[in-house]
């Protein structure tokens, strides 16, 4: 248990900045720009939830896959109130 533990987050510490590279420095190939990937807040989930569902359904290890979806959740979840708070209101 303690191995899939490390494991989710060695994949949260991987897939975070190259999500951001891929939408903030580099722009994304012509078949990802659309709306569920265009965006940093967007791919993050949902790359994260898939990698979590895949695994944890690949080998039997729904305790990753549910510990996957809830810091993709809570990922978005953060990624949209540091939006929020860094919009100028008008």
């Amino acid at each position: 248990m303690i191995f899939e533990f490390i494991f989710i987050f060695l994949i949260y510490l991987f897939v975070i900045p190259v999500v951001f590279y891929w939408t903030e420095v580099r722009q994304l190939p012509e078949w990802l720009r659309f709306p569920p990937f265009n965006c940093r807040k967007c791919l993050t989930f949902w790359t994260l939830l898939a990698i979590s569902m895949i695994v944890g359904l690949s080998f039997g290890a729904y305790w990753f896959m549910g510990t996957g979806i809830i810091m993709a959740i809570l990922t978005a979840i953060a990624m949209t109130v540091e939006q929020r708070n860094k919009t100028i209101k008008l």
